[in-house]
């Protein structure tokens, strides 16, 4: 929705434009954080002491192919937080 309201419309005043736009983003955004607090409700609790995240970006990347990209998933677990 955000894209088709982001070009100027001749029927509609520039300002009245973003705000929608702005409102419509602040909905989208509510949305995705309602969603990703649904997902993690979903989650089972965890059990036994927390992997590296090098092994678990592995595992995901091996479920879309079994080419993994070592060395860019070791400079992500890098830069990911303790």
């Amino acid at each position: 929705m955000r894209k088709a309201l982001k070009p100027r419309a001749p029927d509609l005043d520039d300002a009245d434009r973003e705000a929608v736009r702005a409102q419509v983003k602040a909905v989208e955004l509510e949305a995705e954080r309602r969603l990703l607090t649904a997902l993690e409700a979903l989650a089972p609790a965890s059990s036994g002491p927390a992997r590296p995240p090098i092994d678990t970006l592995v595992a995901a990347a091996r479920v879309w192919s079994p080419m993994t990209p070592r060395a860019g998933l070791v400079r992500l677990a890098d830069r990911l937080p303790a």
